[in-house]
């Protein structure tokens, strides 16, 4: 197998096998360091820890002693939760995208009518039960055709998706716990299309607003 060089912050580099994920090199560096990584910077970018390194490249690993990665990662995964939240409340309700945002992140959600201020007290109540659950967080590849043999009531997303990936190639490969599926309203139904938006720091501070 091939070998790659990886250069680490403090200038020193090491060779590992083409393919190596962050994970396997903090495991490599310390099995403290393998604990307590959440991610890592390769070559500039933000990388999760599954996925794999093809070619020489600068490395950087992060714990949650690096708030902006930290930040970013833990409102990737609440703006997850939050979805299956309100879709594990609400069956019916379809979801579109969630991106993270430098004050928080947002879900667009589509139903047929405005949230409550009951309603996020529920989805709150809920994300708890979630995260107390201490479901195993995945990384899973998603192949473009995959996603184009969606379910129909799914496949209202999938440009939105294609895009995305023709964008950030990296983010062909997403986090799940598991992912809350992608879809938007059809049949020709009068529907509200509504935002539930939250934002907040590492700490668990948070703030949340309803706009529809």
């Amino acid at each position: 197998m091939s070998q790659i060089s990886l250069t680490f912050p403090d200038g020193n580099k090491r060779d590992f096998a083409a393919g190596v994920t962050p994970a396997e090199v903090a495991a490599s560096i310390s099995t403290s360091l393998a604990k307590k990584a959440i991610s890592a910077t390769v070559d500039g970018k933000h990388w999760d820890l599954q996925w794999p390194i093809a070619q020489d490249a600068s490395i950087a690993i992060h714990t949650m002693a690096d708030d902006a990665q930290a930040l970013e990662l833990i409102r990737h995964d609440l703006a997850h939760i939050m979805a299956r939240a309100v879709q594990e409340i609400s069956p019916d309700v379809k979801v579109t995208i969630g991106p993270v945002r430098d004050y928080g992140w947002f879900y667009d959600f589509d139903r047929a009518e405005p949230f409550t201020p009951e309603d996020l007290g529920a989805i709150e109540a809920r994300m708890k039960q979630i995260i107390n659950a201490r479901d195993p967080v995945r990384t899973s590849d998603a192949p473009r055709p995959a996603a184009h043999s969606t379910p129909a009531p799914e496949r209202a997303a999938v440009p939105v998706v294609t895009l995305s990936r023709r964008e950030h190639p990296n983010h062909e490969r997403h986090r799940s716990h598991p992912p809350p599926a992608r879809a938007r309203a059809g049949g020709g139904e009068a529907r509200t299309r509504c935002r539930a938006a939250a934002g907040g720091k590492a700490q668990g501070k948070s703030q949340r607003q309803n706009q529809c």
